[in-house]
């Protein structure tokens, strides 16, 4: 009996044992065909969906880059399979050659394929670089270029349509196939202005601007994220993009200037504040706001400083040029008095100087004159005598 016994203990760890090394391989299977379905959802590889020009650009770059840096990684992983097996010790076939140090074979071989693959990523970086420059324009000669300034705050994204005189908050409408410029700052710690499936990311930042072009080429709708780290509402601070045909956009420009909310100074500062708010359409909002806001930065005042008639309080006043003008035509006439003062003065300084050289030479030669005088008188005498 005990013999039969510890035959069935046997068999039940056995059982078991297979029972969890299954597990493990279903597990392994499960998750891994998880992996490869995730890819249907587009969210999860939003970056590997490019809907314009420069995104297209920089998912190719990525995907050029990652295949130079598999010629290398594979093969390195199948030798190590290779050199694995073929040297292992239960192998009595292997060659053992332990005064082998060098083979000009294959230093030629591993010098030559990274400084190949090395020289092909400097020309393909330079290249990219230049390409899609965020700066760099992607409109067509003659094409009209769409303005749009965005501001970060905590934690949500204010944009403006200069052209339209809109505004929204946490929502932007582009027309299809239009180029769109994007004028970036920050009135908030700085961030990182990201559209995954229309352009890379572009930080914000307070005091300047940064320019970013994009074009969408399809209708849709997509995802706007916060790519910097700004404090605890953070991965809130997210806003949608949405792509329509430009007959739909001026539409949707006259549902929105038909609302009767506007963003005055008051309500702006009123948004500045820190904390999280849904989308918010405005009709209107403070003329040289953006560069109100830019400049605040950049002066020893604080805060947003518009005047009653609209001028930025940081803008010239009117009138000031003409005035810097007279002053300056002041000046140059002071400046040119003050050289006439100093010839006269040179033309004074040269006559006393003649003049004293005159009478230094009159002095010199009247001594002279006497000194020849009383040799000849000396003469005279001896000759007397």
């Amino acid at each position: 009996m005990n013999f039969i016994t510890k035959y069935v203990m046997k068999g039940r760890l056995l059982m078991l044992k297979n029972f969890r090394s299954r597990n493990k391989i279903l597990l392994a299977l499960t998750l891994g065909l998880q992996f490869l379905l995730s890819g249907c959802d587009k969210s999860m590889f939003i970056l590997f969906d490019p809907k314009g020009p420069v995104s297209r650009g920089e998912i190719n770059s990525i995907f050029f880059t990652t295949g130079m840096i598999l010629l290398v990684v594979i093969p390195v992983l199948i030798l190590l399979v290779v050199f694995s097996v073929k040297y292992r010790a239960s192998n009595e076939r292997k060659d053992y050659s332990p005064e082998w140090a060098h083979n000009n074979k294959l230093e030629i071989v591993w010098w030559t394929i990274p400084i190949i693959i090395i020289v092909v990523l400097a020309i393909l970086t330079i290249n990219t670089s230049k390409d899609l420059d965020p700066k760099k324009s992607i409109a067509n000669p003659g094409e009209k270029v769409m303005r749009i300034q965005v501001v970060s705050l905590n934690w949500k994204w204010l944009f403006m349509y200069p052209e339209q005189k809109i505004a929204t908050v946490n929502f932007l409408e582009i027309p299809k196939d239009v180029p769109v410029v994007f004028d970036i700052t920050s009135d908030a710690p700085m961030n990182s202005f990201l559209i995954p499936n229309l352009a890379g990311q572009i930080y914000s930042m307070p005091g300047m601007v940064s320019n970013l072009n994009i074009r969408a080429e399809e209708v849709g709708e997509y995802k706007g994220v916060s790519a910097n780290y700004t404090g605890e509402k953070y991965s809130h601070m997210n806003f949608k993009v949405k792509t329509d045909t430009l007959e739909n956009f001026e539409k949707w420009v006259g549902d929105v200037r038909s609302s009767s909310q506007a963003l005055s100074l008051d309500a702006y500062n009123l948004l500045s504040k820190d904390g999280l708010t849904e989308p918010l359409n405005y009709a209107h909002f403070q003329d040289k706001l953006f560069e109100s806001i830019v400049n605040k930065y950049m002066m020893p005042q604080k805060g947003i400083n518009i005047t009653q008639d609209g001028r930025n309080a940081f803008d010239p006043v009117p009138g000031l040029k003409d005035l810097d003008k007279d002053m300056n035509k002041d000046m140059n006439k002071d400046k040119d008095k003050d050289k006439d003062m100093d010839m006269d003065m040179d033309m004074n300084k040269d006559k006393d100087m003649s003049k004293d050289m005159s009478k230094d030479m009159s002095n010199d030669m009247n001594k002279d004159m006497d000194k020849d005088m009383d040799k000849d008188k000396d003469l005279i005498h001896k000759e007397r005598e």
